[in-house]
């Protein structure tokens, strides 16, 4: 009887393991395509001049580093929209594609309106498209 209930132990333990590699790999998955969204993002204001909406220079102190970004857009981005409304769409999402920021606030709830996407060129500190979902 005990080798019975150690073999049960045993087949619920591997199974468990098998669950959280699934849910692993799901996590991944997502991921996955979140930046193949943030590359859709970069390459639609890319494709066309008409899609850069902003033209803003930003000083940023190492465009490289991500909260020296954040820290750069925060401000244009509480002046734009609101710190209220920003702060309500952190942790932000961002991709570091081919030298731009991909950066976009997170809804955490389901409700009217959209959060903010931006997109900053690193090679010139420009901040090239900004818009807030409805």
């Amino acid at each position: 009887m005990k080798i019975y209930l150690g073999l049960f132990i045993i087949i619920i333990g591997l199974s468990s393991c098998r669950s959280s590699l699934k849910n692993d790999t799901n996590n991944l998955n997502e991921f996955l395509a979140e930046d193949q969204y943030s590359r859709q993002l970069l390459d639609f204001v890319l494709s066309d001049a008409s899609n850069q909406n902003m033209n803003k220079t930003v000083i940023v102190e190492n465009c490289k580093d991500a909260h020296s970004v954040i820290s750069a857009v925060e401000p244009i981005l509480y002046e734009v929209y609101g710190k209220e409304i920003i702060n309500e769409q952190k942790p932000y999402e961002l991709s570091f594609i081919d030298d731009y920021w991909i950066i976009e606030g997170v809804q955490k709830e389901l409700h009217p309106g959209g959060v903010f996407q931006l997109v900053l060129n690193c090679r010139n500190n420009t901040l090239i498209y900004l818009i807030h979902g409805e």
